[in-house]
């Protein structure tokens, strides 16, 4: 059986990657103006104090290539 993982805060997917050991983390959000614009800023600096992986945070329409 598959668990679901519902995330609330930045917080949340930094405890869950840590939790399976990953070692880079995307994280986004559909999020109205609170952060458009300043949301890569935002992100990225709260899950800096949560996990130590790489940390990718995409804009809108941006593509993250997978090697």
């Amino acid at each position: 059986m598959k668990k679901m993982y519902v995330l609330g805060t930045g917080q949340d997917p930094c405890e869950c990657a840590n939790r399976f050991h990953a070692k880079n983390l995307v994280i986004w959000h559909t999020e109205d103006e609170t952060t458009f614009g300043i949301r890569k800023e935002v992100y990225t600096k709260e899950a800096k104090t949560f996990f130590d992986g790489n940390i990718y945070v995409p804009d809108d329409f941006e593509i993250i290539e997978l090697v």
